[in-house]
Parts: structure tokens; C-alpha cells; sequence
């Protein structure tokens, strides 16, 4: 009986969520993909994105090795292996802001993750395209003035909709 209970109230809770086959997930996928990094590589070569505070400024002045003349894997607030990884980058080619590029791309696959998740829920498809430029246009601001708090926000919630939907 109980498990009965369950499962009706899984499927109450997924029955908003489109589950096509594998094929037409696959093609949504790529199209909601491209539109994303078209409108963010858009976002970026026509307003430049800058960092907020002077907390992202001094994190990647650490990592950088801008400050010690050697790059550093101890940044603050993000876990060892990102620092190890963004100070090897910066170790093999120092002239790419590899801080930044961590945070757009971070940003981005939140943004995607959204994305695809608003997509796949049953409504008409105006709705959807609406909803989709809903989106970029709140979250516009946050492409363009970094914050690592903010990222760190969106990396979570990519997080969760891989997860959970």
C-alpha cells in the first residue's frame, strides 16, 4: 500500500516533465545547447563581463600568481582541486585569465542546466521560447558582473537538475 503512495507521488511530482524518446531528448538537447552558447558568446563579445567585487579580483590575483610572481592553487572559497587545476593552466599558458574563463563556464552550465530543465516541462512551444528569454534576460546581469557567489549558486542548481530531473 505504501509504495503505491510513493509512486503516484513521484509521478505527480515528474507529470509536468516531458519524457519523449531518447531521439527528439537528444535533438532539444543540442538546440537548447547551441542557443545557450550562442547567447552567452553574444553576451560576452558585445558587453564585456567584468568581476564584482574586490574578493573575485584578489582570488584571482592569487591563483593567477599576480601577487606572488607564482601561480597558487589555495584559492579561497573553492575546493583545492579547482585551484590545482586553474594553477596548472595558468602555469602552462599565464597570459589567459583562466579564473574568469572557470567562472563564465561554471556560470554557463548553471544556465544551461535551467535552460533545458524549463524546456523539457509540458507547455505550448511560444511558452517555452518565452520562458527562454525570460531567463537570459534575467541572468544577463550575471554574465556580465561576475561574482563568485552568484556562480556558485548556478553551479548548484546544475547540480541539481542533472540530479533530480
Amino acid at each position: 500500500m505504501s509504495v503505491s503512495i510513493k509512486q503516484n507521488f513521484l509521478l505527480s511530482f515528474f507529470s509536468n516533465v516531458d519524457f519523449d524518446s531518447t531521439k527528439s531528448t537528444i535533438k532539444y538537447f543540442g538546440i537548447i545547447f547551441l542557443a545557450c552558447i550562442l547567447e552567452v558568446f553574444l553576451l560576452v563579445i558585445l558587453l564585456p563581463p567584468v568581476l564584482e567585487t574586490n574578493d573575485d579580483v584578489m582570488l584571482n590575483s592569487i591563483v593567477s600568481g599576480a601577487l606572488n610572481n607564482s601561480p597558487s592553487e589555495f584559492i579561497l572559497f573553492s575546493n583545492i582541486f579547482i585551484g590545482r587545476i586553474l594553477k596548472s593552466f595558468y602555469t602552462v599558458l599565464p597570459t589567459v585569465n583562466w579564473y574568469f574563463w572557470y567562472l563564465e563556464i561554471a556560470l554557463f552550465l548553471g544556465y544551461f542546466a535551467i535552460q533545458y530543465s524549463f524546456f523539457r516541462l509540458k507547455r505550448q512551444m511560444w511558452v517555452k521560447i518565452i520562458n527562454h528569454f525570460l531567463i537570459l534576460t534575467l541572468l544577463a546581469h550575471t554574465f556580465l558582473i561576475l561574482q563568485f557567489t552568484r556562480v556558485s549558486c548556478f553551479v548548484y542548481r546544475w547540480f541539481h537538475a542533472h540530479c533530480f530531473l
